[in-house]
């Protein structure tokens, strides 16, 4: 009897083993250009130094006193950080080249992005990392994501930070099932408790301006979204100076393919790098520093 028992439970197991093989065959069949939609799937490999910081060498460690030449700290999430693009191909790293070669002098550059994290997060990582060293100019990059994320750490306390694609394909539809019905639901806790989540982001805004002034450097709010125009006034009620190129980036988008899925492909880091420079000399703001 329980010989026999032990030979249906190996027969069920077995069976249930062919079956994920052959739905794993038909998923890469008939379904892997559904699967390439999915965000979390773009390509992720990146470096970091001992200073929490992406930077192209893992040995490139940055000196507290930058002497002669001015330096920039960038704060922000993914699109930041440059996930799903090379560590050259980030638009930190190409907006340090673009400004060093338009202005004839070395300015600095650090990419102080990380992935999935909020405002809340980025004033840790400045208090924690950035104010360790002198610096000129922190410029913070906002987009609509900083707001929802809030919204997910709030509804499953854990950070949406981008993973890298398993290796069965049935995983992934799982996943995509599992990340369908989180937003759902994520749309519907914004839709109820956005002027909070707005309220929280402009608290640490300001929060952060503070600390940046503490360090005799400059906070600027850059930002490609039209999603909370809110934001924006109330930068300029703060005396928080702002980029703008919310405009420039509906039209740039609309004429080339500058996403990856969800994050910016080589050539909108290109963009956003050459944009934000622009306006930084436009302005007169690199040129304030030494």
């Amino acid at each position: 009897m329980r010989k026999n028992t032990i030979i249906k439970l190996l027969l069920i197991l077995l069976s249930l083993l062919v079956s994920t093989v052959a739905i794993e065959i038909g998923l890469n069949i008939f379904y892997s250009k559904q699967l390439n939609g999915n965000p979390n799937l773009e390509p992720y490999e990146s470096t970091e130094n001992i200073q929490h910081f992406r930077v192209v060498k893992s040995d490139i460690i940055y000196k507290p006193n930058p002497e002669i030449y001015s330096r920039i700290i960038c704060l922000g999430d993914s699109f930041t950080y440059g996930h799903g693009v090379a560590n050259d191909k980030t638009y930190p790293y190409i907006l340090e080249k673009y400004l060093c070669n338009n202005l004839g002098k070395k300015v600095e550059v650090i990419n102080a992005g990380v992935c999935g994290s909020t405002i809340n997060e980025q004033l840790l990582m400045y208090n924690d990392s950035c104010s360790k060293l002198e610096h000129d100019i922190v410029l913070l990059l906002f987009s609509d994501s900083d707001i929802r994320d809030s919204a997910i750490i709030k509804l499953y306390n854990s950070k949406p930070i981008p993973r890298a694609a398993p290796a069965l394909k049935i995983i992934s539809i799982i996943r995509r099932l599992r990340d369908t019905l989180r937003t759902n639901k994520t749309e519907k806790y914004l839709n109820n408790n956005e002027p909070l989540l707005i309220y929280e982001y402009i608290r640490y805004l300001k929060e952060l301006n503070i600390q940046a002034t503490k360090n005799n450097a400059k906070l600027i709010f850059a930002t490609y979204d039209d999603t909370y125009n809110v934001l924006i006034s109330r930068c300029k009620n703060y005396g928080i100076e702002c980029i703008d190129f919310r405009k420039e980036y509906l039209q740039y988008s609309k004429d080339n393919a500058i996403y990856l899925t969800v994050h910016h492909n080589e050539l909108g880091n290109q963009f956003l790098a050459e944009i934000i420079a622009d306006k930084l000399i436009k302005n007169g703001t690199i040129n304030k520093h030494k």
